[in-house]
């Protein structure tokens, strides 16, 4: 039954593509930093002030941007679920689509990002496991105990295959900017020791490197993991003890 289905789908798509002979691509993903929504809660706190403006200018083509209605998605913390609406824009030079999405959202994933930044930061604790960064005192006895495993392991490991890109970023702002690149001494941690393969105990090992270089940069006591997304997706540096733009870019465009 479900082979017939996703055959059945395939036909039909395939048959929409030769009617309207035209070639669907993945929709260009825009993060729109807004002061002060970084988290649903604050989102919802807004109300209507939070609208998005669209950007003026396709970051492909430089082509006008024209408004191409919205569509909803839903977002939900732990404990709060909602929908969302997305703004959508239209190039009309190279006809791509683009969603204008908030600094919390994720493109395809249902959990804002204080969630997935809480799996990892809890999973990095001394000792800690996957169920442990997945479940705290406020869970109870909740039903979807391995779903939320699945969600702290996939968390853990998209932020392990950003780690390197972000440590190697953050050592290029310390070169920039006349620093000395800081050298961590530290043992394994259970968490690298206990790693299925050596790929993923490397990082493991980046990611923590990111997260102490980031103290050290930025000055921060304790960085989340959302913090150092943002950074490394939107133009922030950490020098001088907190973020502030590298230059006018407050758009970063990203293909998912």
């Amino acid at each position: 039954m479900t082979r017939y289905l996703a055959e059945k789908s395939v036909r039909q798509l395939t048959e929409v593509v030769n009617t309207k002979q035209i070639t669907r691509k993945p929709d260009n993903v825009i993060v729109v930093l807004q002061t002060g929504i970084s988290s649903l809660e604050q989102f919802l706190l807004q109300g209507q002030k939070s609208k998005v403006k669209i950007p003026s200018e396709c970051q492909d083509c430089q082509g006008k941007l024209w408004k191409h209605g919205t569509y909803e998605r839903t977002c939900r913390t732990l404990f709060v679920f909602v929908f969302v609406v997305i703004q959508r824009a239209l190039c009309k030079e190279c006809g791509k689509t683009v969603s204008c999405l908030y600094e919390f959202l994720t493109p395809y994933k249902q959990y804002d990002e204080s969630v997935r930044s809480r799996y990892v930061e809890k999973y990095l604790e001394p000792g800690a496991t996957y169920r442990d960064a997945a479940w705290g005192d406020e869970d109870g006895d909740r039903a979807d105990a391995e779903a939320s495993v699945s969600r702290a392991y996939r968390a853990v490991k998209e932020a392990g295959e950003s780690a390197e890109l972000m440590v190697q970023q953050i050592q290029q702002e310390c070169v920039e900017a006349g620093m000395p690149i800081p050298e961590m001494e530290r043992e394994e941690t259970q968490q690298e020791l206990y790693a299925r393969t050596d790929r993923k105990a490397r990082q493991l090992g980046l990611l923590i490197l990111a997260m102490w270089l980031a103290r050290l940069v930025s000055g921060e006591c304790r960085p989340s993991w959302l913090m150092l997304k943002v950074y490394m997706s939107c133009g922030y540096t950490l020098c001088n003890l907190g973020f502030r733009l590298s230059g006018p870019q407050s758009l970063k465009q990203a293909l998912f």
